[in-house]
Parts: structure tokens; sequence; C-alpha cells
């Protein structure tokens, strides 16, 4: 099952109908990136390193990878532009491929939509190999309810102060602090 979910919403806060292009950028970034050696995608998956690691509840209009060692580009240089890559699966000994997936939509005055994700971390790794594959359709909101039931039953602290974002505020931080003491698989 995905272990992390992600919801985009956009919304056309104008007066006239607009046409939109939206990216979900595959890369590594930064400190906590892992090398990327491949990446391939059927608009509805993306395959890192071969392994099933993002999932989209709709399908992508288009996918485009790029290899670093073979071109010396990154996938932001082709979304300056408003393009993508002409390759949809790469090789990168680099470790510094790079892709996106591209949704093209049409919204009018007002209107808005959502684009759901669910993520398989470290899905490669052999100690995870117990995982189930990531199945569609995606139900973020169904996973996000359980999530939060799953977490309101270990935290056993109740607080009632005047302003509950005082409350939520102390209760995100005892969270914090016990994922990071315990292990919460």
């Amino acid at each position: 099952t995905c272990r992390d979910y992600f919801t985009v919403r956009l919304k056309n806060e104008g007066e006239k109908i607009e046409e939109i292009r939206f990216y979900l950028v595959v890369r590594s970034f930064g400190a906590s990136g892992g090398p990327v050696h491949s990446l391939k995608s059927d608009r509805k998956r993306v395959w890192i390193n071969e392994a099933p690691m993002v999932l989209a509840k709709r399908e992508a209009y288009a996918f485009g990878a790029v290899s670093y060692e073979k071109s010396g580009r990154d996938i932001s240089q082709y979304l300056r532009t408003g393009t993508l890559p002409g390759e949809t699966e790469v090789q990168d000994g680099s470790t510094w491929a790079s892709g996106a997936m591209e949704y093209r939509l049409v919204l009018g005055a007002g209107e808005e939509t959502e684009f759901d994700f669910g993520f398989l971390m470290h899905a490669d790794h052999w100690l995870n190999g117990w995982m189930k594959p990531q199945k569609l359709p995606l139900d973020v909101a169904g996973k996000k309810e359980q999530y939060l039931r799953e977490w309101e039953e270990r935290i056993r602290i109740r607080l009632q102060l005047p302003d509950k974002r005082i409350s939520d505020a102390l209760l995100c931080q005892l969270v914090h602090l016990y994922m990071f003491t315990v292990d919460n698989s």
C-alpha cells in the first residue's frame, strides 16, 4: 500500500476561462534525495530505480524523462520552456535522472479541481518486500480518515483549550516526538 499521500488543489480565482498546465516533478533533491538510476512512467505510475514509487489517481497527459549523464540537463530546464523531454524511460549512471508528469486542464472562473498522488517510500529497499503493490483507484480521502483514526487511538492525551489551534499544535508536537522515538511502521 502507499505510505504517503499528496493532494494538489488548483482553483481559477480569475474571471475568465484559463488553460492550465500542472507538472508533478520527479527528481532527487537535496540531502534527503537518493540516487535516481532509472525513471519510467505509464502516465498513471512512475517507476524510480525499477520500483513503483508514484501512483496518480488521474492519468497524466504526458510524461517526459531526461538522463543528466547523457544530456547534461535537468527536468527544470525543459519545464522553464513549457516542454517535456521526448523520452519516457531513461537510464542514468550519474544517478541524476529526472522527469515530470504533465497535466493539462481548462478551468472556468471559480472552478477548482484536485489531483491525488500516492507514494510508496523506498519501494526498492530489500527490507520492504512485504509491502503490497500500489493499487488503483487511489482513495486519498479514505486513507486520510484511516490515518487520523489510528493516530487518535494512539494519542491518549485530550486537551480542551479555548483556541483549537493551540490544542492542534500541541498534539502535532506530541505526534512528531512519538514518531521520532518509536518505530511507527
